[in-house]
C-alpha cells in the first residue's frame, strides 16, 4: 500500500551542503549513502503532476536510516551553491510532495524512493529548481580517547522542471584565454536569456596559429536563467597521445585559435549555436 506523499516546506531547518557531495571531512568517512540518478531535468504542463523515482542505496554493515527533505538553493556565476531550507522568494517547493521524511535502507539492498511536482493550473512558464536532501543521523565522531562529537552527512540530488514549455536561451558573448586545470584554455562567455537552465554540448574544431587541428568541447556546467557563466571550452583529440608518466597528454596549443561549429543546448539539442570566434592571448599571457 502506497504512503501518502508530503507536502514541502512545513518544518524549515537550515541546510548547508554540497549538491552531490558529502559534507565534512569527518561526515566523508561516515556517511554510507548513494544515490541515482545525481541530477533530474524534468518537463511538466501546469495543472499536471510530474512522478520521479530515485534509488538509495547503503555501503556499510547494517541499516542506515535518513532523513529525506527539500531545500532551496541558488548559484553564483561562478557555479558555488548556497543552500536554502526556509522557503525563498518565488520558491516552487510547496508544488513537491515527497514520499516520507525517513527511509531506512539494509546494506547491500536498493530502496527505490519517489517524489512528485504539481505546478497549480494557470502557472506561467518557469524552471522550478529545488534540491531534494538525504541526512544521516548524528553519529558520535572520536577526535580522542576521551572526546567525541555529534557528526552526519548529508548528499543532495538537484531537481530541475521545466514548467509549462520554459526553457533556454543560451547567447554567446566574448571569447577569452583563462586558465582550466591548471592550463591556458579558450574560454567563453554565454549569457541564458531564457527563463530555463541551459548546458552547451558538441564539438568545436579548433585550428592553431601554425594549422595544428584541436577539437574543443564546452564544460557541461548548468547556465541558470539571467545569469552569464564563463564556460572553459576543453581540448582533446581522439586517441589521445600517452605521456613519459603514462598519462594521457594534452594537446599542445599554439595561440592564436580559431575556433568554429556547432553548439547545443535544451531538450534534444533543439537550441544551437552557430560560433566562429579568434582566440588570442592577452599582453599578459
Amino acid at each position: 500500500m502506497s504512503r501518502p506523499f508530503l507536502r514541502a516546506g512545513l518544518a524549515p531547518r537550515l541546510a548547508a551542503a554540497f549538491a552531490g557531495l558529502m559534507i565534512g571531512g569527518a561526515a566523508q568517512a561516515q556517511f554510507a549513502a548513494a544515490v541515482t540518478p545525481p541530477r533530474f531535468e524534468v518537463s511538466v504542463q501546469p495543472g499536471e503532476v510530474a512522478r520521479q523515482v530515485l534509488e538509495i542505496t547503503h555501503a556499510i554493515p547494517g541499516a542506515g536510516t535518513y532523513r529525506v527533505y527539500t531545500t532551496d538553493w541558488s548559484m553564483d556565476g561562478g557555479g558555488a551553491l548556497t543552500f536554502y531550507d526556509t522557503l525563498q522568494p518565488g520558491s516552487c517547493r510547496p508544488w513537491v510532495a515527497i514520499e516520507r521524511k525517513e527511509v531506512t535502507v539494509a546494506m547491500g539492498t536498493r530502496v527505490r524512493y519517489r517524489f512528485e511536482v504539481a505546478p497549480p493550473v494557470g502557472v506561467t512558464p518557469q524552471e522550478c529548481r529545488f534540491a531534494l536532501m538525504l541526512e544521516s543521523k548524528p553519529q558520535d565522531v572520536k577526535t580522542s580517547d576521551t572526546a567525541s562529537f555529534p557528526m552526519n552527512g548529508r548528499i543532495g540530488v538537484i531537481v530541475y522542471v521545466a514548467v509549462g514549455g520554459a526553457k533556454p536561451v543560451l547567447e554567446p558573448g566574448a571569447a577569452s584565454v583563462g586558465m582550466f586545470d591548471a592550463r591556458l584554455t579558450p574560454m567563453l562567455s554565454v549569457r541564458n536569456t531564457g527563463n530555463a537552465t541551459g548546458r552547451l554540448t558538441g564539438i568545436l574544431k579548433g585550428t592553431d596559429a601554425v594549422g595544428a587541428t584541436i577539437e574543443f568541447s564546452p564544460e557541461a556546467v548548468p547556465i541558470l536563467p539571467g545569469q552569464t557563466r564563463t564556460i572553459a571550452l576543453q581540448p582533446y583529440e581522439p586517441g589521445p597521445r600517452v605521456a613519459a608518466s603514462g598519462a594521457a597528454a594534452a594537446p599542445r596549443i599554439r595561440w592564436p585559435m580559431q575556433l568554429r561549429g556547432l553548439l547545443e543546448y535544451g531538450a534534444a539539442g533543439s537550441g544551437r549555436i552557430e560560433l566562429d570566434r579568434n582566440v588570442a592571448l592577452s599582453a599578459a599571457q
